[in-house]
Protein backbone atom coordinates (compact mmCIF):
# COMPACT_ATOMS: atom_id res chain seq x y z
CA UNK A 1 0.00 0.00 0.00
CA UNK A 2 1.03 3.76 -0.83
CA UNK A 3 1.82 5.39 2.12
CA UNK A 4 4.43 7.83 3.83
CA UNK A 5 5.85 5.27 5.73
CA UNK A 6 6.75 2.77 2.93
CA UNK A 7 8.07 5.58 1.11
CA UNK A 8 10.41 6.36 4.14
CA UNK A 9 11.23 2.57 4.58
CA UNK A 10 11.59 2.02 0.39
CA UNK A 11 14.46 5.21 0.79
CA UNK A 12 16.25 4.54 3.32
CA UNK A 13 16.81 0.66 2.15
CA UNK A 14 17.08 1.00 -1.47
CA UNK A 15 18.98 4.37 -1.53
CA UNK A 16 22.03 5.37 0.96
CA UNK A 17 22.40 8.45 2.85
CA UNK A 18 25.47 9.99 0.75
CA UNK A 19 23.49 8.95 -2.68
CA UNK A 20 20.41 11.11 -1.48
CA UNK A 21 22.56 13.90 -0.45
CA UNK A 22 24.35 13.78 -3.85
CA UNK A 23 20.67 13.91 -5.26
CA UNK A 24 19.80 16.59 -3.12
CA UNK A 25 21.91 18.89 -4.29
CA UNK A 26 21.70 18.25 -8.19
CA UNK A 27 17.88 18.60 -7.62
CA UNK A 28 19.06 22.25 -6.43
CA UNK A 29 21.02 23.11 -8.67
CA UNK A 30 18.90 21.97 -11.05
CA UNK A 31 15.32 23.58 -9.72
CA UNK A 32 16.68 27.25 -9.06
CA UNK A 33 18.04 28.31 -12.22
CA UNK A 34 14.85 26.15 -13.42
CA UNK A 35 12.55 27.65 -11.61
CA UNK A 36 14.05 31.18 -11.78
CA UNK A 37 13.75 31.32 -15.91
CA UNK A 38 10.67 29.92 -16.31
CA UNK A 39 9.26 31.89 -13.14
CA UNK A 40 10.76 35.03 -15.76
CA UNK A 41 9.05 33.13 -18.87
CA UNK A 42 5.28 32.97 -16.81
CA UNK A 43 5.78 36.36 -15.76
CA UNK A 44 6.64 37.89 -18.72
CA UNK A 45 3.42 36.43 -20.00
CA UNK A 46 1.33 37.84 -18.10
CA UNK A 47 1.98 41.29 -20.43
CA UNK A 48 1.01 39.71 -23.41
CA UNK A 49 -2.23 40.56 -25.51
CA UNK A 50 -4.87 38.62 -25.62
CA UNK A 51 -6.01 35.69 -23.53
CA UNK A 52 -3.66 35.31 -20.53
CA UNK A 53 -4.10 31.60 -19.95
CA UNK A 54 -3.23 31.28 -23.70
CA UNK A 55 0.47 32.96 -23.06
CA UNK A 56 1.13 31.23 -19.34
CA UNK A 57 -0.07 27.81 -19.32
CA UNK A 58 3.29 26.68 -21.12
CA UNK A 59 5.45 28.17 -18.70
CA UNK A 60 3.69 27.80 -16.09
CA UNK A 61 3.49 24.09 -16.86
CA UNK A 62 7.52 24.01 -17.83
CA UNK A 63 7.55 25.35 -14.19
CA UNK A 64 6.39 22.66 -12.25
CA UNK A 65 8.11 19.78 -14.67
CA UNK A 66 11.28 19.87 -12.06
CA UNK A 67 10.23 21.57 -8.79
CA UNK A 68 7.43 18.82 -8.31
CA UNK A 69 7.56 16.57 -10.93
CA UNK A 70 10.96 15.05 -10.14
CA UNK A 71 10.66 14.70 -6.71
CA UNK A 72 7.22 12.48 -7.51
CA UNK A 73 9.23 10.52 -10.25
CA UNK A 74 11.93 10.04 -8.10
CA UNK A 75 9.97 8.77 -5.06
CA UNK A 76 7.35 6.83 -7.19
CA UNK A 77 10.41 4.98 -8.99
CA UNK A 78 11.94 4.15 -5.75
CA UNK A 79 8.42 2.69 -4.14
CA UNK A 80 8.29 0.28 -7.86
CA UNK A 81 11.89 -0.99 -7.02
CA UNK A 82 11.10 -1.64 -3.05
CA UNK A 83 8.25 -4.13 -4.27
CA UNK A 84 11.12 -6.23 -6.19
CA UNK A 85 13.02 -6.77 -2.79
CA UNK A 86 12.02 -9.55 -0.84
CA UNK A 87 10.97 -8.89 2.78
CA UNK A 88 11.38 -10.64 5.92
CA UNK A 89 8.32 -12.73 6.74
CA UNK A 90 6.00 -11.13 9.37
CA UNK A 91 5.85 -12.66 12.68
CA UNK A 92 1.98 -11.53 13.19
CA UNK A 93 1.44 -13.29 9.73
CA UNK A 94 2.74 -16.41 11.15
CA UNK A 95 1.87 -17.13 14.61
CA UNK A 96 3.99 -20.11 15.04
CA UNK A 97 6.94 -18.53 13.93
CA UNK A 98 9.14 -17.65 16.64
CA UNK A 99 13.12 -16.07 15.96
CA UNK A 100 15.47 -18.91 16.64
CA UNK A 101 19.04 -18.43 18.81
CA UNK A 102 21.90 -19.93 18.62
CA UNK A 103 21.04 -21.92 21.04
CA UNK A 104 17.65 -23.14 18.94
CA UNK A 105 19.90 -24.16 16.03
CA UNK A 106 22.62 -26.61 17.74
CA UNK A 107 19.46 -28.17 19.79
CA UNK A 108 18.33 -29.68 16.57
CA UNK A 109 21.95 -30.20 15.25
CA UNK A 110 22.49 -34.25 15.34
CA UNK A 111 25.98 -34.05 16.11
CA UNK A 112 25.66 -31.55 18.73
CA UNK A 113 22.88 -33.83 20.84
CA UNK A 114 25.25 -36.78 20.61
CA UNK A 115 28.61 -34.51 21.94
CA UNK A 116 25.56 -33.46 24.34
CA UNK A 117 24.19 -36.69 25.80
CA UNK A 118 28.11 -37.80 25.75
CA UNK A 119 29.16 -35.53 28.25
CA UNK A 120 26.24 -35.85 30.54
CA UNK A 121 27.04 -39.67 30.89
CA UNK A 122 30.43 -38.87 31.48
CA UNK A 123 29.37 -36.09 33.61
CA UNK A 124 27.74 -38.99 35.64
CA UNK A 125 30.55 -41.01 35.90
CA UNK A 126 32.89 -37.92 37.39
CA UNK A 127 30.13 -37.74 40.41
CA UNK A 128 32.39 -39.89 42.90
CA UNK A 129 35.49 -38.77 41.77
CA UNK A 130 38.27 -36.54 43.18
CA UNK A 131 38.29 -32.60 43.99
CA UNK A 132 41.51 -31.68 43.60
CA UNK A 133 44.55 -30.39 41.48
CA UNK A 134 46.33 -33.90 42.04
CA UNK A 135 44.85 -37.17 43.37
CA UNK A 136 45.69 -37.84 46.79
CA UNK A 137 46.83 -41.27 46.72
CA UNK A 138 48.99 -40.96 43.74
CA UNK A 139 52.64 -42.11 43.16
CA UNK A 140 55.56 -41.21 40.90
CA UNK A 141 56.23 -37.80 39.11
CA UNK A 142 52.40 -35.54 38.50
CA UNK A 143 50.98 -36.07 35.16
CA UNK A 144 53.84 -38.52 33.59
CA UNK A 145 52.71 -42.03 35.14
CA UNK A 146 49.44 -43.70 35.16
CA UNK A 147 49.81 -43.59 38.80
CA UNK A 148 49.72 -40.07 39.06
CA UNK A 149 47.16 -38.72 35.94
CA UNK A 150 46.39 -35.44 35.84
CA UNK A 151 42.67 -35.15 36.58
CA UNK A 152 40.39 -33.87 34.55
CA UNK A 153 36.13 -33.82 34.44
CA UNK A 154 34.85 -35.97 31.13
CA UNK A 155 37.07 -36.30 27.54
CA UNK A 156 36.00 -32.98 27.04
CA UNK A 157 37.77 -31.32 29.94
CA UNK A 158 40.76 -33.32 28.92
CA UNK A 159 40.63 -31.68 25.22
CA UNK A 160 40.09 -28.36 27.21
CA UNK A 161 43.31 -28.67 30.01
CA UNK A 162 45.42 -29.91 26.96
CA UNK A 163 44.30 -26.87 24.72
CA UNK A 164 45.68 -24.53 27.61
CA UNK A 165 48.79 -26.51 28.24
CA UNK A 166 52.28 -24.73 26.51
CA UNK A 167 55.50 -26.47 26.28
CA UNK A 168 58.67 -25.31 27.88
CA UNK A 169 59.38 -22.47 25.12
CA UNK A 170 55.57 -21.34 25.66
CA UNK A 171 54.50 -22.62 22.39
CA UNK A 172 51.07 -24.52 22.28
CA UNK A 173 51.71 -28.37 22.17
CA UNK A 174 50.19 -31.03 19.83
CA UNK A 175 48.08 -33.93 21.42
CA UNK A 176 47.39 -37.08 20.25
CA UNK A 177 45.61 -39.80 22.35
CA UNK A 178 47.24 -43.00 21.85
CA UNK A 179 45.07 -45.44 24.27
CA UNK A 180 44.34 -46.21 27.87
CA UNK A 181 45.68 -48.72 30.13
CA UNK A 182 44.78 -49.35 34.27
CA UNK A 183 46.26 -47.47 36.99
CA UNK A 184 46.16 -48.69 40.80
CA UNK A 185 45.51 -45.39 41.70
CA UNK A 186 42.09 -44.68 40.31
CA UNK A 187 39.03 -47.64 39.10
CA UNK A 188 38.70 -46.35 36.05
CA UNK A 189 41.66 -46.51 32.92
CA UNK A 190 43.68 -43.40 32.43
CA UNK A 191 44.03 -41.96 28.82
CA UNK A 192 47.53 -41.94 27.53
CA UNK A 193 48.07 -38.59 25.30
CA UNK A 194 51.51 -38.08 23.39
CA UNK A 195 52.64 -34.34 23.29
CA UNK A 196 54.58 -32.59 20.10
CA UNK A 197 55.94 -29.78 20.03
CA UNK A 198 55.06 -27.37 16.85
CA UNK A 199 58.19 -28.05 14.88
CA UNK A 200 56.64 -32.14 15.22
CA UNK A 201 59.37 -32.98 17.60
CA UNK A 202 58.21 -35.31 20.89
CA UNK A 203 57.73 -33.80 24.13
CA UNK A 204 56.54 -36.54 26.62
CA UNK A 205 53.84 -39.22 27.01
CA UNK A 206 51.20 -37.55 29.58
CA UNK A 207 48.31 -39.49 31.57
CA UNK A 208 44.84 -38.02 32.11
CA UNK A 209 42.37 -39.16 34.38
CA UNK A 210 38.76 -38.53 33.40
CA UNK A 211 36.61 -39.13 35.70
CA UNK A 212 37.29 -36.87 38.37
CA UNK A 213 34.99 -33.86 39.59
CA UNK A 214 37.05 -30.89 37.89
CA UNK A 215 39.61 -29.88 35.63
CA UNK A 216 43.28 -30.01 37.42
CA UNK A 217 44.88 -26.45 37.43
CA UNK A 218 48.42 -27.96 38.23
CA UNK A 219 50.64 -28.44 34.75
CA UNK A 220 53.13 -31.62 34.42
CA UNK A 221 57.28 -30.91 35.18
CA UNK A 222 58.74 -28.47 32.50
CA UNK A 223 55.22 -27.18 30.98
CA UNK A 224 53.11 -24.40 32.04
CA UNK A 225 49.01 -23.51 31.66
CA UNK A 226 47.85 -20.80 30.46
CA UNK A 227 44.27 -19.26 30.31
CA UNK A 228 41.57 -19.43 32.67
CA UNK A 229 40.53 -23.05 34.27
CA UNK A 230 37.56 -24.00 32.81
CA UNK A 231 34.74 -25.45 35.65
Amino acid sequence: MWSWKTIQESLGSLVPPYLRRGLLRLYIVIAVPWVAWFGFQTISALDQHGPVWRYVSAPLLSLLIVPVGAPILFFAIVWVLAGFRSSAPNQDDFPGLEPKSVWDVLRKNPNFQKQKEMFEFQSLLCENGVDADELPNAQGEFGMTPSNPVPCKTVFGSNAYLDRLRAPDGSKVVYRRVGYLPSNVTPQPVDAYVLYHSNGEKLATIYISPYQKRISGKAPRGFTLVGEQSP
